[in-house]
This record gives structure tokens, sequence and C-alpha cells, in this order.
């Protein structure tokens, strides 16, 4: 936990310093009042650009950023300073990717005398997840979309000397025939009208 001068029992410390999510409080500057190590471990810059004297959220934000994204031009990072500042006066939650490459949540409440507190979440596994199933999704839905189209070729290729060979048994059934010959004929279309409908299903 951060040095404060805030009197604060040792016991709720130590429990904030055992939670797996980032905590830190704010003065109506935007400067820490006191916070986690988790916080400190997943914005570094920004609590470096503390310690190293800055006096503003905007200030220390705009280090953080620099350090961050080094190619970011003056107009850049003041556009993302913005931003940021947004998020914390409307409460909006937000990701961001920590120098370690974890993603996470981030989400400011407001507290008395213009205080806020803010809270992060890892989300990696949780976005690691999402990704993998939309990955399989796509996967199911393309496999699906490949059977359709082969069934619909297959369903094609059949039909077509189906009909070759309804088109000659309706000639048959129309010549002279035997009633054996007439039932065999009958027999012929029958099953050539069943397999078309089944074709026709699919």
């Amino acid at each position: 936990m951060a040095p404060t001068n805030l009197e604060i029992d040792p016991v709720f410390l130590e429990a904030i310093e055992c939670l797996p999510d980032g905590i830190s409080v704010f003065d109506a500057d935007g400067r820490p009042m006191l916070h986690n190590v988790q916080s400190e471990k997943r914005f570094p810059h920004l609590y470096q650009a503390f310690k190293d004297g800055a006096k503003t959220y905007d200030e220390a934000m705009a280090y953080s950023v620099r350090m961050a994204r080094p190619d970011f031009r003056d107009a850049e990072v003041e556009e993302q300073v913005a931003r940021f500042r947004s998020y914390t006066e409307s409460g909006q939650t937000y990701e961001v990717k920590t120098p370690e490459g974890r993603i996470v949540q981030i989400t400011y409440r407001p507290m008395s005398d213009g205080r806020k507190v803010a809270i992060s979440v890892d989300v990696t596994e949780l976005r690691q997840r999402e990704k993998e199933l939309k990955k399989a999704q796509a996967e199911a839905v393309a496999a699906s979309n490949a059977k359709s189209a082969f069934l619909a070729n297959m369903s094609h290729e059949i039909r077509t000397p189906l009909n070759g060979i309804l088109g000659m048994a309706q000639v048959l059934e129309m010549a002279e025939l035997t009633p054996e010959q007439k039932e065999q004929v009958s027999t012929i279309l029958d099953s050539g009208r069943n397999l078309m409908s089944l074709l026709n299903d699919v």
C-alpha cells in the first residue's frame, strides 16, 4: 500500500493488499491518496510519474501514455489523456493493456469531497476464452456452410441422371407392356420419385 497520511486500520490495509484486483483512491485533483501493490504493478508509469513530481492526473497520465506509446505525437497524447479523464468523470468501464500484456478492466466511482476510487480487474483469461469461442463458432459456421455446399452439389449431381431415369421410365410406361413389365416400370417410377423427394428434402 502506498504511503498515506490517512489513519487506516492495518487489518483493512492488509485485506486490500490480498485482493486480486487493483484498488486506488485519488483526491479531488486526481492525485493518488492510497493504492495497493496490484495497482502499481499494473500501472507503473502512472505511479512513477507521481513519485517523480507530477502534480495532476493529466500530467501523470500524459507521462504514462508517452511511456506506453513513444510513437505518439503530442496531439495524440493529449487526445488519449482527455479520453482517460472522461472515463474517470463518467464512471464508464473501459479496458487497457498493461505493460505485462494483461487486459485490465477499469472503473472509477465517486467518493465524498471529490475523491474517486478506481478498481482494476484482470479480464485476460475471459477475453481469451471469448476469442477462442468466436473462433470455434466461426469454424462451426464454415463447416456447416461447407457441408451445405457439398450436399447441394451432390443433390444436383444425383438429380440430373435421376431425371433421365424417370423420364425414360415414363416413356416405357406408355409402351405396350406385359402386366409384369408394367409392374416393374411402376416400381422404377415409385422408387425414383421417392429418391427425388429425399433429394428435395436434403
